[in-house]
């Protein structure tokens, strides 16, 4: 694993640890890349010792929480993992051949975040709601939320997004308990995103975010939390796969609710794709 905020942090405490955290230094080290969903019970379970050593351990390295340890392991592990480059001089075929290695290797990192447990949860509540309200902050995000909530629509879902915050503030003041708000935000800190999760939240409505690995507050204020891949360093290529990242996770959600009710949905995609056509009539 390359040195990030992980590493630096265990290299300042190294001398200190006692054997069983060494221990657990080195099975973090050597497996890293399969821990970035695991809970502090389920690692200590891996190494037969006491939950409680893995929280001192997480403690001793300086952070708040075991979960934010895992983040910021798998902060590091995005920039380890996914660190292609385009370079300016190569032939388009080798830049597309590089595209194709990031979009496989940025997919294979977006499954590890989130459990499949968290995709099925957040699906229960979207397939319970009358009305689904999604807001995508950053220009990025309003596109990604358009595009999910017209498949929404598409399936016969009430769903609603707007670029105006005001029209969003409305919308979900005028929601039920058991609707739903899907929030998109990589830092999850934005004020707008954590005010519509806190009105929500006051109206009995289920919070569903989508948001960067770090710790943040609307993670805190969410019922489901979907994690997408973030890195200490941006590069030409990483900026074009944050995009792809976000689309990961809304595909799941949209193929797993899908499958709820497939005769319907299917029905009514079917149904909207024949009115939406420009030379349809109404018989």
């Amino acid at each position: 694993m390359e040195s990030g905020l992980f590493a630096k942090r265990l290299s300042m405490v190294f001398d200190n640890l006692t054997a069983t955290e060494e221990l657990l230094a080195k099975y973090i080290g050597e497996h890293s890349g399969e821990l970035r969903a695991i809970t502090s019970s389920e690692l200590a379970g891996r190494l037969g010792i006491a939950q409680s050593t893995v929280i001192k351990f997480s403690q001793k390295l300086g952070y708040s929480s075991f979960k934010r340890m895992i983040n910021d392991l798998s902060t590091d592990m995005a920039d380890a993992e996914v660190n292609e480059e385009i370079d300016f001089g190569e032939d388009d075929d080798a830049t597309l051949r590089r595209l194709g290695m990031q979009y496989q290797n940025m997919f294979e990192l977006t499954a590890s975040l989130n459990r499949i447990s968290s995709y099925r949860e957040a699906v229960d509540y979207l397939y319970a709601a009358d009305t689904i309200v999604v807001f995508g902050y950053t220009s990025r995000k309003e596109y990604q939320a358009e595009h999910f909530v017209s498949r929404l629509l598409k399936m016969g879902l009430n769903a609603f997004t707007n670029t105006h915050t005001a029209e969003v503030y409305a919308k979900i003041d005028a929601c039920k308990p058991g609707d739903v708000v899907l929030l998109l935000s990589d830092t999850g800190e934005t004020r707008e995103t954590l005010n519509f999760a806190r009105i929500a939240r006051k109206r009995g409505m289920k919070v569903i975010s989508i948001t960067r690995l770090a710790q943040n507050r609307l993670a805190d204020l969410s019922d489901v939390n979907l994690k997408v891949v973030e890195y200490g360093n941006r590069t030409v290529m990483r900026n074009v796969m944050i995009t792809y990242t976000y689309s990961c996770v809304l595909d799941m959600l949209y193929l797993c609710l899908f499958k709820r009710d497939p005769e319907r949905f299917q029905k009514n995609t079917a149904r909207n794709s024949i009115i939406t056509k420009l030379n349809y009539i109404e018989p």
